[in-house]
């Protein structure tokens, strides 16, 4: 697999997006570059986001999550593709025994900073809870692949290296009925 990240495209784009976070803009080049390339999603498939700090309407600076938005295709992804959700609010829903998909929709409605903003995905909350300002989600089939052997998680670390980050799979409904592995 090559780089595809150019510095001067990537400086080109937060020129166009000026009206944006900078790291935002950066959020959207680096989205569009997973997005394009298909031996790491399937369809458009996949979620990006970052944390960044944002004053609210009264003037206090909070931390944003910008998060892809549900059914926003990553190739093409732009600003406002993105759905911003204050984020400790979303950190403090990992300390819940239990959380309804109902309430968990709800949460991310409540908490977006914008009304218009797409619908936060189904894995927002994996994004808030995970510590790094950048968090790249894809359904790479290379990556599958190795996920699904008996030594899945073995076999992830030692091709990529031991600061990876593994979740276990974890199943929950979604409003379709249809399960979710993450």
């Amino acid at each position: 697999m090559k780089n595809q990240y150019d510095e001067l495209k990537a400086r080109e784009l937060v020129r166009t997006y000026s009206a944006v976070p900078e790291d935002l803009a950066l959020r959207v080049y680096t989205s569009r570059l997973i997005g394009k390339d298909p031996y790491l999603v399937l369809h458009g498939g996949g979620n990006t986001s970052v944390k960044l700090r944002k004053r609210n309407v009264v003037g206090e600076e909070r931390d944003v999550l910008f998060v892809k938005g549900s059914g926003i295709d990553l190739a093409g992804v732009e600003p406002s593709g993105f759905a911003g959700l204050e984020l400790e609010p979303l950190r403090s829903l990992r300390y819940l025994e239990h959380l309804s998909d109902e309430e968990m929709e709800n949460q991310l409605q409540v908490h977006k900073v914008f009304h218009a903003s797409p619908d936060p995905s189904v894995e927002t909350l994996v994004h808030a809870f995970l510590p790094h300002k950048y968090v790249d989600h894809t359904h790479a089939d290379s990556l599958l692949v190795l996920t699904h052997q008996k030594r899945g998680e073995g076999l992830l670390k030692e091709i990529l290296g031991p600061r990876i980050g593994i979740l276990p799979p974890v199943r929950f409904a979604v409003s379709q009925g249809h399960s979710h592995v993450l």
